[in-house]
């Protein structure tokens, strides 16, 4: 039985201990937020047994075995450095960290110590999405071409909010465009060899809307785009000689389209009571339960790939943030 601990009682980590039910040899032992009586309203909600007012208490309860990290990317170096410290395996929600720099002294410090550490990119994990994997290494699409995906929303961007928030290293790249991101790189395998990024930024000097066109080291092509602005399509095509792999809603899908020259079919996850995060957390403790320190399916090594392209990313349309 891998017994987790919740760092934080937002939104994110509601989805996630709404979809743990579906977990199997799993239990959360507890939850902990700054403030104790919303650690208790969370616990009561999701019915988990302790609730802690510090992060520190948490990682100190021997019941713990690994911690889902969920608080804003500025914070994550700091508490998955504590949970490490304290001997805990880590589910670091995305991105990872705020740039590589940070990330490069995050996996250091797991592998001197043992543990297991992940970034918690949940699309990789998906049904939807191995499926459409499986179609590919059929041959059903031929070899494959071009990649392209969009990801938009109209989001509060007034300046209360997190969305836009640098002290809070915000903004459409880190928050929207690594799931186009890392569509391209599932289907690719293979890291990026020439991009070209144009970005429109909100006052706050956070980007708003990016507009990314790249080619892979293997030839693939690429087009992506992401919006805090406005409602994209919301949707991921892989494009091969023998045809095309459509998937709707791609960051959180249940549906993947495969149109070829030779034959059509659809797959649908009708698993309507998760919305998907089960499936991340269940390779998660198979992985700890095996006694590994990584996933083969988002490997700390794609992680990083990932964190030096982004900070390439943010140099390029002139992003920083203060914590740096």
């Amino acid at each position: 039985m891998i017994r987790w601990g919740i760092l934080g009682a937002g939104y994110i980590t509601g989805c996630f201990a709404g979809d743990f039910h579906r977990v199997c040899n799993s239990k959360i032992e507890a939850v902990a937020a700054r403030d104790l009586a919303r650690a208790e309203a969370y616990a009561r909600k999701y019915n988990i047994g302790k609730a802690y007012g510090s992060y520190l208490e948490m990682v100190e309860d021997k019941d713990v075995d690994v911690v889902y990290v969920a608080t804003t990317h500025n914070f994550h170096l700091e508490h998955v450095r504590l949970c490490l410290e304290h001997g805990k395996h880590v589910l670091c929600e995305k991105p990872a960290t705020v740039n590589a720099r940070e990330f490069d002294e995050m996996q250091a410090l797991a592998r001197s110590k043992g543990l297991f550490l992940m970034e918690a990119m949940w699309t990789a994990f998906l049904p939807a999405i191995r499926q459409a994997q499986l179609w590919i290494e059929a041959g059903l699409i031929g070899e494959i071409r071009a990649i392209q995906a969009d990801l938009g929303f109209t989001l509060d961007l007034t300046p209360e909010r997190r969305n836009i928030n640098l002290d809070l290293a915000a903004g459409t790249l880190l928050d929207l465009m690594i799931y186009p991101l890392t569509f391209g790189r599932i289907f690719s395998g293979s890291e990026v060899s020439e991009y070209q990024i144009m970005a429109d930024k909100h006052e706050s000097g956070a980007d708003s809307r990016d507009l990314v066109q790249l080619r892979y080291s293997n030839g693939i092509v690429g087009q992506f785009s992401a919006s805090s602005c406005e409602r994209f399509h919301n949707e991921g095509i892989v494009i091969g000689t023998k045809g095309r792999i459509v998937v709707s809603d791609f960051h959180m899908t249940k549906r993947a389209t495969l149109l070829s020259d030779d034959m059509e079919d659809v797959f649908i996850d009708k698993t309507d009571d998760v919305m998907g995060y089960n499936h991340e957390t269940q390779a998660v403790v198979d992985c700890i339960a095996a006694g590994k320190t990584e996933c083969a399916v988002m490997p700390l090594a794609v992680t990083a790939q990932m964190m030096r392209l982004m900070d390439d990313m943010r140099r390029r349309i002139g992003l920083s943030y203060p914590c740096e």
